[in-house]
């Protein structure tokens, strides 16, 4: 085999596992962020729900209050 031959074959050789080593990175990657961001979603709609019930709470007891006046 020509040095060139053997050369590109190598090269060949080693790009096979770079290429499946990036894509298993690049999927686990993506796979932590969207995991992360749908949990910040859910902290986010838990905290918003919990602060709508505390609001639709107080906005009951004042209307509550005006009623019985």
């Amino acid at each position: 085999m020509s040095d060139l031959a053997y050369t590109d074959s190598m090269i060949n050789e080693i790009r096979e596992p770079l290429l499946n080593a990036r894509q298993k990175v690049a999927t686990h990657i993506n796979t932590e962020l969207l995991s992360t961001y749908w949990n910040v979603g859910r902290i986010i709609v838990k905290h918003e729900q919990s602060s709508n019930d505390k609001f639709r709470l107080l906005s009951m007891k004042d209307w509550h209050e005006k009623e019985n006046k």
